[in-house]
């Protein structure tokens, strides 16, 4: 199963910057396609509309967590951030993120973890 990465309000280049981080992290390779919305008929081309990540290990989830909130992190602005997996889907602001002490950032950072990682084998959860 895989993630579903979302940037509200929709912004297409944060998006792919967002696929940037995550292709740079070692366990996530492999694993992170560009989401494209439908291109309509004259248009150019496809804009990238989200960044979907294929987990398949425990050390994956906890790479997509960290990524994440450090790439939220680092957002100017107010960025939304939805992650969805299944019928899960967590929503979270860069300023949200940026205000949080850092027992808050590993309570989220598990509670990320804890979403990526639903419906993976026990065994794979790390």
């Amino acid at each position: 199963m895989s993630v579903l990465l979302t940037v509200h309000p929709k912004d297409h280049d944060l998006a792919r910057e967002l696929g940037t981080w995550l292709l740079e992290e070692r366990d996530l390779r492999g694993g992170v396609t560009y989401v494209h919305e439908v291109v309509p008929e004259g248009a150019m081309g496809a804009v990238v509309e989200g960044v979907q990540v294929a987990l398949g290990s425990g050390g994956a989830v906890a790479a997509l967590a960290g990524v994440v909130i450090a790439w939220l992190r680092t957002r100017p602005g107010e960025v939304i951030l939805k992650i969805k997996r299944g019928t899960d889907e967590i929503e979270l602001t860069g300023k949200g993120v940026k205000a949080l002490d850092a027992q808050s950032l590993r309570e989220l950072t598990e509670r990320v973890t804890e979403i990526a990682a639903k419906s993976l084998p026990s065994d794979d959860r790390g």
